[in-house]
């Protein structure tokens, strides 16, 4: 077997030998400054064995205490960056050298550099004759109508982010703050710190939660009990993982969007019409971006409804079981109860009418209108506001009631604009008591004639709107907003309060104002 060995050694001999084309193992070899014959001749026998820099070969270099500990991470670094960039020792070397790469927990760092930075670096040096231009890029630039040299930098800079995806995120975030951008972000300049410190921390794969507890710098420890830092962490980690550069993962959560549902429930057609010329995105990532929402989508919703369908509470008694240690594993049925299992009537699922038109509303509110400051649902609640109003109740599902008188109900609200709502004396501001509102509300309403009934609800419309709220009565629902004078007035409120036979004889609700109108006018309306 001697011949084997002989040729082995002299296959390691041509690996090292100084030519005019060397080999890529000969040129690493000499850029780490491995000067040495017999170590250059060494290493270059163990790679010939293994043919890539492998766990295995570097076990073997130091059981044989073949190189120190610098040479090796020189070495592992050259190719390490050979396979990202899929390129000879040239470009390795221009890497190397430029961006003080020495070590493999380096090269990280560069993926923080913009696409605009790789096409000035890539221009410079191959303008310089210091870097070859791989051959097979010719025809993808010849394609897009770009030089090869832009072509070489624009896959240099997204293998780089494919590779270190948090690192080039964060590097995004830098020249976001810099420039006084990334005003999507609440915690922008802690997250990049964060970031920086934690460079153990990837979005895509590490466990927010966990990671704050168990992970985390000592330096970080009072951001572990803000609740709004750590829902943002998880927030950008759901994004990336759709969009994962930060120009796209910025935009979406400027627009509120921040999980796979809120993006799968825009539309496909939607989404890209919307996005594609978004920073960030192009009309393939923004379709790449919406598949990747749907399949989440539809996963979360697979992996529910399996651990529903093993819920203790849809097996017969005979076959359920108590456990403390179960019942105590944080898992979905302790953490969100359960789901859609309820005794209740059909009006009342979520298979009802009622949640039939809160999808429709939500299916609509995530549609952006032709005016791109307003959604549809806005376009729709501005022609009937009434809709907005509707209780979610099974009066308002299964009560049959004439066709005509909705269509009155509209038209004469339409004529009226308003001059049916009636102003409350006295009630300029609803108390922050809740006790105290009520008393205040019912005694308000009492004194124009309008009865609640035994239970009523006070809620407000919008937290940030102190002058609308809603009364929901057993006998009537009202509007309670703010017009011209400091008072209140109110506005009677469509909802099914009567009986089917009762509607049928009489409508529920008449508004006598655009009747009075009418009557006045000298001309039809216009």
């Amino acid at each position: 077997m001697s011949w084997i060995r002989e040729f082995l050694e002299f296959s390691a001999s041509l690996s090292i030998l100084d030519k005019d084309d060397p080999s890529f193992v000969k040129q690493a070899l000499d850029h780490a400054s491995i000067d040495s014959k017999e170590k250059q001749l060494g290493f270059a026998r163990m790679f010939n064995k293994y043919r890539a820099f492998t766990p295995e070969l570097l076990n073997d270099i130091e059981n044989e205490q073949l190189l120190n500990k610098a040479e090796i991470s020189d070495l592992q670094t050259s190719f390490r960056l050979a396979d990202l960039t899929q390129s000879d020792f040239s470009v390795v070397k221009a890497i190397k050298e430029s961006f003080d790469v020495r070590t493999p927990e380096a090269i990280r760092s560069i993926a923080k550099h913009s696409e605009q930075d790789w096409i000035a670096f890539v221009k410079d040096k191959h303008h310089a004759g210091e870097i070859k231009l791989p051959f097979h890029l010719a025809d993808a630039a010849l394609e897009q109508k770009i030089p090869e040299d832009e072509m070489f930098a624009k896959t240099l800079s997204r293998q780089l982010s494919d590779a270190f995806p948090t690192a080039a995120w964060s590097g995004g975030l830098e020249r976001a703050l810099d420039n006084c951008g990334g005003n999507a972000l609440q915690h922008g300049e802690t997250i990049k710190s964060f970031l920086d410190v934690h460079q153990n921390f990837e979005f895509m794969t590490t466990p927010v939660d966990e990671f704050l507890e168990n992970g985390i710098h000592p330096d970080f420890r009072n951001h572990t009990k803000d609740d709004s830092f750590r829902i943002e962490l998880k927030a950008i980690q759901r994004v990336m993982k759709l969009s994962p550069t930060f120009e796209s993962t910025d935009v979406l959560l400027a627009d509120k969007l921040h999980s796979a549902q809120q993006i799968y429930r825009i539309g496909k057609s939607e989404f890209v019409r919307r996005y594609a010329d978004k920073p960030g995105f192009t009309k393939v990532s923004a379709e790449s971006a919406w598949n990747k929402a749907a399949d989440t989508h539809a996963a979360t919703v697979t992996i529910l409804a399996e651990l529903n369908s093993h819920d203790e509470r849809s097996l017969p008694m005979a076959l359920k079981t108590g456990s403390d240690a179960v019942s105590n594993f944080p898992n979905w049925k302790n953490l969100f109860q359960a789901g859609d299992y309820c005794e209740c009537e059909h009006c009342r699922s979520v298979l009802s009418p009622a949640a039939y038109f809160a999808d429709l509303l939500m299916f609509l509110r995530d549609r952006k209108a032709k005016n791109p400051a307003s959604t549809v649902k806005d376009v729709l609640f501005d022609r009937r506001a009434d809709l907005g109003f509707l209780e979610l109740n099974c009066d308002n599902a299964l009560t049959p009631l004439p066709y005509i008188d909705v269509v009155c109900e509209v038209l004469e609200g339409v004529v009226a604009d308003g001059e049916n709502d009636t102003e409350l004396t006295g009630l300029i501001s609803i108390p922050a008591d809740p006790d105290t509102a009520r008393t205040a509300v019912e005694t308000a309403l009492t004194a124009v004639g309008i009865s609640l009934g035994a239970g009523f609800s006070l809620s407000q419309v919008n937290p940030s709107d102190p002058d609308r709220w809603v009364v929901h009565g057993e006998d009537i629902t009202c509007l309670l907003k703010k017009k011209a004078s400091p008072n209140f007035f109110v506005e009677i409120l469509r909802n099914t309060k009567a009986s089917a036979a009762e509607l049928r004889s009489y409508p529920q609700y008449v508004n006598p104002k655009a009747y009075e109108k009418l009557r006045e006018a000298k001309y039809p309306s216009s």
